[in-house]
């Protein structure tokens, strides 16, 4: 018996076209997408919690007759003749390529199996097959589908729009049903009986009744490569194309990049095509894979040496925080993990990663996980995950009396998570600040510019100041000795000869100055004009210290940015650009060993002299 496919009438309702809003979540980087979100449901159904959840991902060639495809194909024909006539030339594209898949006698087709899960009884079935935006995970612990529109992500990688589904159950008794699901558009009855079709279509070899939903195929009815030989779920991605985007090496990224916890803690195996991934071959998987960011976040849940883990409570929930210090090449990031052990978010922007907040940008190296501690914790952050459960959003809570205390809430654990990884560091907030208006008394500040203070840099860190700071001419020095700081020479109103007005000599300014210390060292970061030569500066204390001390000692200078040289020669700095076209206006970032460890209130550049413009 073959499958039959059945399309119910619209009935004068809504007729849907090509485009498909709840795939819109999953379409930028669709297969990654979609490893995601059937592992993760997967994860939700767990049968037994003391063994771990395993899922196989293979492809096979299934006959195009047991996916009903002379009947699909009639379906296919109208729907291509109506995006011709809309002049929907996309959709016209994709149903003319799936008409000649269909043709074929065998169609490739994705399957992914999973076991020691609880199967589709009940409700479950009817959320996935025939229900749209509902989820039915019930009060699951921790459950991470929140919308429903996860399942609308396979449809994507599939050359036909079409996802069978099938399970296997105990109620108690062996239960098993398959069905195939089809997404089109509204389009004629191929029949000439119904008039207009809806645009999601059911296969399936068991009578359909009139006016009833079609029911799925049971037991030994179902073809036996969709059979399931434990209790489970199977998705079958039907026309998936084996090349694409080298499936198996992007499949393989995304469970290593996504699931680390769940993997290495035994909530998880992976079967791809044969070969295993659990936490015996996670080790290898981040070899052939070593810019994969996630593998410092692994390295903290795995407990390597020097990983420090400390608890967070606050009226939001419990938290636990493990983080990780001082190796090259950290990426400086708070990775938010769930409790099925998913990375959710480990962005550098509060508004989808409200846990993060810069902590020693650019030298002070960490990398650090945060995780719910219990599952009344997690389902709150679960709020705030849009569809593809790759960022938090507290922008997304409905109401603003919700959100904006959610929000606060938020804030609370960022500052515990701030100050526990800051002190680590051996830094604090006001290590990392510099107050700009402090140098007014050493080197004129142009008051002019309009940005004003509080902007926004790189990745979302806010920068200390956009004010601008003016050095003197090139060849003159700041008077730094006379304990007032004052005296730089600016260009004079007076008119030269000729009637000309006067031709400002000075050189260009150096913004966003911004000053970090610890264990000795320090950094220094600014940004000069395009063209600017060489650059001489000291670093002196700031605050109550500024008027007693003077410039610190550098025995040693490195230079972080790769446009720059650097040397320091006594208490003085020199900045050189490495080609013969200036700085060149980029951020110049450098280490300075200093010869007092001493912690001052804070620290000032003062620019002994410039090279002028190239």
């Amino acid at each position: 018996m073959s499958l039959k496919w059945t399309f119910p009438p619209t009935g004068g309702g809504v007729e849907h076209g090509f485009n498909d809003s709840a795939q819109e979540h999953f379409r930028n980087d669709a297969w990654r997408h979609t490893i995601r979100e059937l592992i993760q449901n997967s994860l939700d159904a767990v049968r037994n919690k003391g063994k771990p959840v395993e899922v196989e991902i293979s492809i096979s060639d299934i006959p195009s007759s047991e996916l009903g495809a002379p009947d699909l194909a009639a379906h296919m024909e109208q729907a291509l003749k109506r995006t011709r006539k809309q002049g929907e030339r996309q959709g016209a594209k994709f149903y003319a390529a799936a008409l000649s898949i269909l043709k074929k006698k065998k169609i490739k087709t994705l399957a992914v199996k999973d076991a020691n899960t609880t199967g589709l009884a009940g409700g479950k079935w009817d959320a996935l097959v025939y229900n749209e935006g509902t989820t039915n995970k019930g009060d699951m612990d921790a459950a991470g589908g929140s919308f429903g529109l996860g399942k609308s992500a396979p449809y994507l990688v599939s050359e036909l729009k079409t996802v069978c589904y099938s399970t296997y159950y105990s109620r108690p008794g062996r239960e098993e049903r398959f069905i195939a699901r089809c997404k089109l558009i509204a389009h004629e009855d191929p029949k000439g009986h119904d008039g207009e079709l809806q645009h999601v279509g059911f296969g399936t070899k068991a009578k359909v009744p009139r006016n009833k939903r079609p029911p799925p195929t049971q037991g030994q009815h179902i073809y036996k490569d969709f059979r399931l030989d434990k209790t489970g779920s199977g998705i079958f991605i039907a026309g998936f194309d084996p090349l694409l985007k080298n499936w198996q090496k992007v499949a393989k990224r995304a469970v290593a990049e996504s699931f680390f916890e769940a993997v290495h803690t035994k909530k998880l195996q992976i079967s791809l095509e044969g070969k295993a991934l659990t936490r015996d071959t996670l080790d290898e998987a981040f070899e052939e894979d070593r810019d994969n960011r996630s593998l410092y976040y692994y390295h903290i849940v795995r407990g390597d040496p020097g990983v420090v883990t400390e608890q967070i409570k606050t009226d939001l929930g419990r938290f636990t925080l493990k983080f990780h210090i001082g190796k090259d090449g950290m990426p400086n990031r708070i990775a938010y993990v769930n409790r099925r052990g998913m990375l959710v978010t480990d962005t550098r922007q509060r508004g989808t990663n409200p846990f993060y907040k810069a902590i020693g940008r650019g030298w002070a190296k960490y990398a650090a996980v945060i995780m719910a501690s219990d599952d009344e914790t997690d389902k709150k952050i679960r709020e705030m995950e849009p569809p593809n459960h790759g960022t938090i959003e507290p922008g997304r809570i409905i109401s603003p009396k919700r959100r904006e205390e959610m929000e606060a809430a938020l804030a609370v654990v960022r500052d515990k998570i701030t100050a526990i990884i800051g002190e680590a560091l051996r830094l604090s907030v006001k290590d990392q600040e510099v107050n700009v208006s402090e140098l007014a008394g050493v080197m004129p500040i142009d008051d002019n510019d309009s940005s004003g203070t509080g902007g926004q840099g790189q990745d979302g860190e806010a920068e200390l100041d956009n004010r601008k700071l003016k050095p003197s001419k090139p060849g003159q020095s700041y008077p730094l000795e006379d304990g007032k700081g004052k005296g730089t020479t600016r260009p004079t109103d007076k008119k030269r000869k000729g009637g000309q007005k006067p031709r400002d000599e000075s050189v260009a300014m150096l913004e966003k100055i911004r000053i970090m210390r610890a264990n000795g060292k320090m950094r220094v970061a600014f940004t000069p004009a395009k063209g600017t030569g060489d650059i001489r500066f000291l670093v002196r204390p700031a605050g109550e210290e500024r008027m007693r001390e003077d410039a610190l000692a550098v025995s040693k200078a490195e230079a972080i940015s790769d446009n720059i040289s650097v040397r320091a020669s006594g208490k003085t700095v020199v900045v050189s650009p490495k080609n013969g076209d200036g700085i060149g206006g980029g951020r110049v970032e450098i280490d300075l060993t200093v010869g007092k460890a001493k912690a001052y209130t804070g620290y000032e550049i003062a620019c002994v002299s410039t090279g002028g413009q190239k």
